[in-house]
């Protein structure tokens, strides 16, 4: 796909629920990079509610696009006939099984190693609250996952009543923990799926009194520069890079490369204050 004879630069659609949040806002902000420097023109399509796919589906294939689809923005039987369709395509933190679509992801399970050796091991805790993200959300799923198998290969207690539902909504996740609190649960170490999370559960904890991280440690996955400024330790995920090698993955497509399979992004254990 070149630049047409009209002068019309070529087209990178990036498909999402909400432009808005700072990790959909990365990822686009990593796509436009890498497909401005190549003349290809970056456009957002919002797709808030699932039951606008259809028509979604149908819109893409009457045009001559790259499509960037970011997590569960499409369920899986959409993408299939997407690519049944021959259209470029390339998932981010998202995967379908048994369709050779390319995807690329942050290496869950292995950030979630770092938090719970950080946690678990280093700090001594025992008595972990796991603050997690949309169960419709690959990225959240995995995460949740792993966090159940550090906790299995240190014999500690899967409860199920210390698993809270953020939704990847910083609000929502503070006031789950506060429910937590107010019932009398008690805690001596805090996981959330999300940096952003772990902030707000953070600010929570802080609020009601208790001492971070005499009392309870602190950790989230992903970094930022609001984890820097609260002193959050998290494993460092390149949300950015995420939207470049998405996008690097659709222009080879458009150049007759055969990309398929899944790409993991490494992760890095940023320890700072809310565990030291």
């Amino acid at each position: 796909m070149r630049p047409r004879g009209n002068g019309e630069s070529p087209r990178l659609l990036v498909v999402t629920n909400n432009r808005r949040r700072v990790f959909q806002r990365s990822i686009i902000s990593g796509a436009e990079e890498v497909a401005q420097a190549r003349a290809y023109r970056v456009e957002v399509l919002e797709v808030p509610r699932p039951s606008d796919s259809a028509a979604v589906a149908d819109r893409l294939r009457g045009e001559n696009l790259l499509v960037m689809l970011i997590a569960d923005v499409l369920p899986d039987e959409t993408i299939a006939s997407l690519h049944a369709g021959g259209i470029p395509t390339t998932l981010v933190s998202h995967g379908v099984a048994g369709l050779e679509v390319p995807s690329i992801m942050h290496d869950n399970r292995h950030g979630l190693e770092l938090l719970a050796a950080e946690v678990f091991d280093r700090c001594g805790r025992r008595r972990p609250l796991y603050v997690g993200g949309s169960p419709r959300q690959q990225d959240s799923v995995e995460r949740e996952a792993a966090f159940r198998r550090q906790l299995m290969r240190r014999g500690l207690e899967v409860d199920e009543t210390r698993f809270l539902s953020g939704e990847f909504e910083p609000g929502q996740a503070a006031v789950a923990v506060g429910e937590f609190l107010a019932g009398g649960g008690e805690l001596d170490s805090l996981v959330a799926a999300d940096y952003l999370m772990a902030i707000a559960c953070l600010e929570e904890l802080r609020g009601r009194g208790l001492e971070v991280p005499g009392q309870v440690v602190v950790a989230g996955f992903g970094d930022g520069i609001e984890a820097q400024a609260a002193g959050l330790t998290t494993v460092a995920a390149d949300v950015v890079e995420l939207g470049r090698r998405a996008a690097r993955q659709l222009l080879g497509q458009a150049e007759g490369l055969e990309i398929r399979g899944l790409t993991l992004l490494s992760t890095t254990l940023i320890r700072r204050a809310s565990t030291a």
